[in-house]
């Protein structure tokens, strides 16, 4: 008998991908949402200190 791993028996590799990919978006909308955050709070001390 030839051991096979799990993944080829539940036949579905993509999936694993598909999660992976999903954890990236995530980090980059948190990201994202870090960076725009950083830059309105930038642009309202600028605004309030002429």
């Amino acid at each position: 008998k030839i051991r096979q791993p799990i993944e080829s028996l539940s036949g579905r590799p993509e999936e694993k991908t598909r999660i992976q990919i999903a954890s990236e978006v995530r980090s980059y909308n948190g990201l994202s949402v870090h960076i725009s955050g950083k830059l309105a709070a930038a642009m309202f001390i600028l605004i309030m200190n002429p």
